[in-house]
């Protein structure tokens, strides 16, 4: 008579040969399925890229230069660094205005702004060669009715052009704030608010442009007044 023992091993032995048998022809079935030589072929046949900067991810960083050594080097070390590039400066932004980020503006550019900022805040009202010539010359119309509006002109000439003074008090520009500009392809846009000596805050867009002679504005616009 077999033992409960026997019986128990030719149990497990003849469950081990049905199980050995059944996953050798799945695997059989599977090797010759279309999506398996699908997938074989390419596999084989696939042309694979170069691996760009391999030494790059293997390589082990132990410091980064934007991080100092006696910080410990982890994800969120670097995640607050914005990657260890880095990070972005922060400037201030005035209420109604704009951001007070200028470091767009550059080169010829830069000195356009600041050559014409500090002729109006010199203009005495008399003589505007000075500031003509931050302009293009078919477009100093503009300079002409942004000087009208703001009142420069009109004080100088007692409130009527070609008039006599009426005792109007004499208005200058005593500040000017120059905003984060727009630079796209086709249009720049710098924003620039004015103070005047009455306390007024006068809100323009300049639109510089560049030919032969090298950048010029174009227009300037007023689009906010504060008292």
């Amino acid at each position: 008579m077999f033992s409960v023992g026997k019986i128990i091993l030719f149990v497990i032995a003849v469950e081990a040969l049905f199980f050995s048998c059944a996953r050798q022809n799945g695997s059989a079935k599977e090797d010759s399925s279309p999506l398996f030589k699908k997938v074989s072929s390419l596999q084989q046949n696939a042309s694979w890229a170069y691996e760009i900067e391999g030494e790059r991810l293997s390589k082990k960083i132990s410091s980064v230069s934007s991080i100092a050594n006696q910080i410990p080097l982890s994800p969120d070390a670097l995640i607050a660094l914005d990657g260890g590039f880095g990070m972005a400066g922060v400037y201030p932004e005035l209420q109604g205005f704009a951001s007070l980020d200028t470091s767009d503006l550059r080169g010829e550019l830069l000195s356009l702004v600041n050559g014409f900022s500090s002729a109006l805040l010199s203009f005495d009202g008399s003589d505007s060669s000075k500031i003509d010539s931050y302009w293009t010359d078919e477009t100093l119309y503009s300079l002409a009715l942004f000087l009208w509006d703001s009142g420069i002109m009109q004080a100088e000439t007692g409130g009527v052009v070609g008039g006599q003074n009426a005792g109007v008090e004499k208005i200058s520009f005593t500040e000017c704030v120059v905003g984060k500009p727009f630079l796209g392809e086709d249009l720049i846009e710098i924003p620039v608010r004015w103070t005047l000596s009455d306390g007024r805050k006068i809100y323009t867009k300049i639109y510089p442009l560049s030919d032969d002679d090298g950048w010029k504005i174009q227009q300037i616009e007023i689009y906010k007044t504060e008292e």
